[in-house]
């Protein structure tokens, strides 16, 4: 699985959070996802969950290399470095990803832009807005085909 990528779109008004997980092999290739709403106090806890949410993944299908990313480079920052800044809103994340850290033979931790995961915040906004079905893996609406299409070569 290379990469499992998380992203979130988070409502100030609401607190509420779309979360997608989008889970390729080492060619861009979509093998999986999954998607919730959940409430957050914050952007940066909306990604630490959703960072979460992918390391449970790919701890649940048994993927002993990953590479997950992340827009949030504190949070990347954070999980790789134990003498990090502690950030309180994230904290808690932080600790069971690096508990489940040893599951993996490798598991690498990386910053990339926002626009190099198009599917994933596409995914993460509809999720938000309670305009995407429960089975969009198997049966992705139009823009989302096309944007798995187009995203296996974008960055």
């Amino acid at each position: 699985m290379d990469p499992a990528t998380p992203w979130c779109t988070w409502s100030h008004r609401s607190s509420l959070s779309g979360l997608a997980v989008v889970c390729r092999n080492s060619r861009g290739e979509v093998l999986d996802g999954v998607s919730t709403r959940s409430t957050a106090i914050s952007p940066t806890q909306a990604e630490g969950r959703a960072l979460l949410l992918a390391v449970e993944l790919a701890v649940k299908l048994k993927v002993p290399h990953s590479v997950f990313e992340s827009h949030c480079q504190m949070l990347v920052d954070n999980v790789n470095d134990e003498s990090a800044p502690n950030l309180l809103d994230v904290d808690q994340f932080v600790i069971k990803i690096r508990d489940l850290i040893p599951s993996f033979r490798r598991a690498l931790f990386v910053f990339v832009p926002r626009s190099c995961n198009r599917v994933a915040d596409w995914v993460a906004t509809a999720t938000l807005r309670n305009s995407l079905c429960s089975f969009w893996m198997a049966t992705p609406p139009k823009r989302l085909y096309n944007l798995i299409k187009e995203d296996q070569s974008f960055c």
